[in-house]
């Protein structure tokens, strides 16, 4: 394969965006999840408890609570996806890949990490 080829091709891989976040027109009977491990989650949003967004200068942070689960959502400009997880809307999640070259537009929110916490596990 010739340099410029390879040079094209990779400029249209980081030209496109992954997919992470996919809405639902209406509220979501409920979420699946794909972990940064690489676990598969469904948990449905009749038992969502709350959300909190922390910020800081580096990054955000999201907790979804549920009555039995916890997922952590950690990147940059998550801030958008509260009012998403507010109307139940988020249907699918999961985290850009580690060697995702594509950066998103400054306002869109990007997703370095997903994981879910059962809690109160037996131990």
């Amino acid at each position: 394969m010739s340099s410029l080829q390879q040079s094209l091709e990779s400029r249209q891989l980081a030209d496109v965006a992954p997919t992470v976040v996919i809405l639902a027109k209406t509220p979501a009977a409920g979420i699946e999840v794909l972990t940064s491990t690489e676990e598969q989650w469904a948990i449905p949003w009749s038992n969502f408890v709350g959300a909190r967004l922390f910020r800081s200068p580096a990054s955000d942070r999201i907790v979804v609570s549920f009555t039995e689960h916890e997922i952590v959502i950690e990147g940059l400009r998550l801030g958008s996806l509260l009012k998403e997880i507010a109307a139940c809307r988020i249907e699918y999640l999961t985290q850009h890949p580690s060697d995702c070259r594509f950066q998103p537009p400054n306002k869109v929110p990007h997703v370095r990490s997903v994981s879910v916490r059962l809690l109160n596990a037996p131990p």
